[in-house]
């Protein structure tokens, strides 16, 4: 298949036939890659939304297993619900007093994909057995993460085009 073209007549090859450009086709203002690396690109951001995927809401044990100061802990915190990833809920352990915990709201919970897609792309550097498994709560199947077109069937990264919309005009 060829490559689609734009309204310039412009292609963009797919990643199995990369070539060097001088510029990127997608103004980095205008770019879901870059927008998404300014939101979570830091990497206690990173580490800490790691932390609320696994289900670590308590302030004083993200700051334990990330080895982080307050201040820095604090601080990322409160991006993270200000930005609608994370938010504040109220729980208490028996004879204690309330205390707030960080979990990951519906618009955070769409990183997982992603952070999966980060985690396998780990695990081949590795080349170890990944300690993670996923699989289908209903079913037990097991889980991987694919590229899928349309019809539903799998396709190969060296076949992913990217091409810009015919709505995007770079001003």
């Amino acid at each position: 298949m060829s490559n689609p073209e734009s309204d310039s007549g412009e292609t963009y090859p797919s990643l199995g036939e990369l070539r060097l450009r001088r510029a990127p086709p997608v103004a980095r203002t205008d770019c879901p890659m870059a927008r998404a690396s300014d939101l979570i690109g830091d990497r206690w951001i990173m580490l800490i939304l790691r932390e609320a995927l696994y289900g670590v809401g308590c302030f004083a044990d993200m700051q334990a297993d990330l080895e982080i100061s307050r201040s820095i802990l604090t601080e990322r915190l409160a991006r993270l619900v200000d930005e609608g990833l994370l938010e504040k809920v109220t729980y208490q352990d028996p004879g204690t007093r309330p205390r707030q915990a960080y979990v990951l709201t519906s618009f955070g919970r769409k990183l997982i994909v992603p952070f999966l897609a980060i985690a396998d792309w780990g695990q081949a550097i590795t080349g170890e057995p990944s300690p993670l498994e996923m699989y289908d709560t209903a079913t037990g199947s097991p889980l991987r993460l694919a590229l899928v077109n349309e019809a539903g069937d799998e396709v190969e990264a060296a076949n992913l085009g990217i091409r810009v919309g015919d709505h995007y005009k770079r001003g």
